[in-house]
C-alpha cells in the first residue's frame, strides 16, 4: 500500500512514537481494528497521492483519520497553522 510513495523526507520517528504511544495505540485493540485501519488508509492514501507523492504529512494524516481535526497536540505545528488559515480562522 506504501510502496512506491514519497514522504519527501515528513515521517518522523520520534514524533511517530510520541503520536502512536500518547494517542493511537489505544484504537488498535484487535486484528479487526487494525485491519479496518489500512482499509481507511489506503483510502485516504489514494486522496492525498499526486502520482508517487504523499501531499500530506502522512503523521497529521493518520491522526486526523482517527482522532478527527479537534485534536490538535497530534497535528504538526505547520499543519495546524495551514488548516487554521485555509478554513479561513
Amino acid at each position: 500500500m506504501l510502496k512506491g510513495i514519497d514522504f519527501g523526507g515528513r515521517w518522523s520517528k520520534e514524533r511517530w512514537d510520541y503520536v502512536f504511544n500518547d494517542y493511537l495505540k489505544s484504537y488498535f485493540r484487535t486484528l479487526r481494528d487494525v485491519h479496518r485501519f489500512l482499509s481507511m488508509l489506503k483510502f485516504h492514501i489514494n486522496l492525498h497521492s499526486n502520482g508517487d507523492v504523499l501531499e500530506v504529512n502522512p503523521i497529521d494524516l493518520i491522526c486526523c483519520m482517527l482522532l478527527g481535526f479537534s485534536n490538535v497536540p497530534c497535528l504538526s505545528a505547520s499543519e495546524t497553522v495551514r488548516s487554521v488559515t485555509r478554513a479561513g480562522g
